[in-house]
């Protein structure tokens, strides 16, 4: 643990325009929800700012609309300290805050497996306090790693333009209905720990932030020993990030004008299907709409099947990612994919296959009958009686409609 000095009047100036950056970047993200806002601090030095930042700019009422979350992650035992950390800041500062547990098993004791089960955490505990955007303190610093990690994996120019400033929190179906922000994505990391010092506020370092067995660590590392090689990326990502909202923007419309999603789930297309890496972003989006799946269809056959509905007329049905496509009068239909369903789900559970809502679970004898799917599109039935149940395709559509046209601050100032 590690006590910042007090620095000069001149940081203190810097601290005024990074906070005056920050409430103008919140300002406008609030106005994506009405709901509370949630700040995911873990007690390192990037989401201490952004709790400084908020504690700095934000009034009574701000406050009383805003509660912080830490997750331990069961990896480290100094986590619990950095929680107990966090818990006193934000005592003092008059914020709620809670202190969420994630218990790896011997299987899951991964970094990739602690972010899922992180966001899994948060989605849940901001359904049930009312929170309907979860801001997290990414900085400029990880965006540029990003961009290294994905061009060694062979990435496009679409993920190397980075992280978005607004999007959707990245698990479903608990993260249903929930954005996640980063307001402090064009921060460089070095400034935040200037700020932190000219405030006197401490944080912890994470030891495995320094260890070069993740690869984050080492790109970390690179970009350390390589001073330019940041602000090269940021002039990159920049363009790359108006050429993605444009993207974005396009493929937003043509959901909106050419997409319409059904009671039932199934989603009909009536347009002609976008061309190259839009129609490949289109249909992997569209897979998990109907799938209900959290993760995307990816590679070779994606592509393969996008380029196989530019014509329609001799197409001749597929599945992909738990979604099924097939043609009916010309149109291109998707759905589930029955084949993919866990017939042994029960309405115990008030939602079905990731995809509906159970409002009210049909009973005989006292026991919860079991969910059979239509063999055709996978819809909650019993003994051919279909539930009393929500799709959850329709809203999902919509939700990520929203994001594509606004996932800029720039973009959410405008009126497009």
């Amino acid at each position: 643990q590690r006590t910042m000095p007090q620095e000069s009047v001149s940081f203190l100036s810097v601290s005024k325009a990074l906070e005056a950056r920050f409430a103008a970047s919140i300002a406008t993200l609030r106005q994506t929800v009405s709901e509370k806002l949630a700040l995911a601090v873990s007690g390192g030095g990037d989401s201490i700012a952004l709790l400084q930042l908020l504690h700095q700019t934000a009034s009574n009422n701000e406050r009383d609309r805003t509660v912080v979350y830490t997750v331990d992650h069961g990896l480290r035992e100094e986590a619990k300290a950095e929680a107990r950390m966090v818990g006193t800041l934000c005592d003092e500062y008059g914020i709620a805050q809670r202190t969420m547990h994630w218990t790896p098993d011997q299987t899951r004791r991964t970094q990739a497996a602690a972010r899922h089960g992180r966001f899994e955490l948060l989605a849940d505990a901001a359904r049930k306090d009312g929170v309907g955007l979860v801001l997290t303190g990414h900085t400029k610093d990880d965006d540029a790693e990003t961009f290294l990690i994905r061009a060694r994996a062979g990435s496009s120019w679409y993920g190397l333009a980075g992280m978005q400033e607004l999007g959707l929190l990245p698990v479903w179906p608990e993260g249903r209905g929930l954005k996640i922000g980063h307001p402090l994505l064009q921060t460089p990391r070095s400034e935040l720990r200037d700020y932190l010092q000219a405030r006197d506020v401490q944080w912890i370092d994470d030891p495995s932030n320094d260890n070069p067995q993740f690869e984050r660590v080492r790109v970390r590392q690179l970009l350390k020993q390589s001073p330019d090689l940041m602000e090269r990326i940021a002039r990159i990502q920049s363009k790359l990030k108006r050429l993605r909202h444009a993207d974005d923007r396009r493929l937003a419309q043509w959901f909106e004008h050419s997409v319409e999603v059904f009671d039932d789930g199934t989603v009909l297309i009536d347009a002609d299907w976008p061309k190259g890496e839009l129609g490949a972003r289109a249909l992997s989006w569209l897979c998990q709409i109907a799938s209900g799946r959290d993760v995307p269809p990816r590679g070779d056959e994606l592509r393969r099947l996008s380029d196989r509905l530019q014509d329609i007329g001799v197409f001749p049905g597929a599945t992909l990612g738990g979604a099924r496509l097939w043609k009916r009068r010309g149109a291109l239909w998707m759905g589930r994919d029955p084949g993919d369903i866990d017939l042994a789900e029960s309405t115990e559970n008030p939602l079905w296959d990731n995809r509906f809502e159970v409002a009210r679970p049909l009973q005989i004898g006292g026991s919860v009958m079991e969910l059979q799917p239509n063999a055709r599109i996978g819809v909650p039935q019993a003994d051919g009686m279909r539930l009393a149940a929500k799709s959850l395709a329709r809203e999902r559509l919509a939700s990520l409609c929203f994001v594509l046209k606004k996932a800029s601050i720039a973009d959410l100032t405008s009126n497009s």
